[in-house]
């Protein structure tokens, strides 16, 4: 994994970081706009997910290219820890 992100340049580091972020924002955007609470919450909930997808690739970004071990093995676990909860909460509301 080393190699592969150490053959990437900086700017291709940051652009795969920043997708997961980027499509949050787009998910909470469209999300607000519903009329009906249901969709509305469900791409809310998405968002949440898809931000705490890039929580965990900033993680590993901080892990492998940055060598700072202890944020990024903190910013993994936050970040694993509310995905879990984050697709608990969806499979809920998409059942009612």
């Amino acid at each position: 994994m080393r190699n592969a992100l150490s053959s990437l340049s900086d700017t291709g580091l940051k652009v795969l970081v920043l997708v997961p972020m980027l499509s949050a924002v787009a998910l909470a955007v469209m999300g607000s706009m519903q009329r009906g609470l249901h969709r509305g919450s469900e791409l809310s909930l998405l968002a949440g997910l898809s931000m705490n997808v890039g929580i965990i690739a900033q993680g590993v970004l901080l892990i492998v290219a940055k060598k700072r071990t202890g944020a990024g093995i903190i910013a993994v676990i936050v970040g694993a820890m509310a995905l879990g909860f984050g697709l608990h909460v969806l499979l809920l509301v998409l059942q009612t």
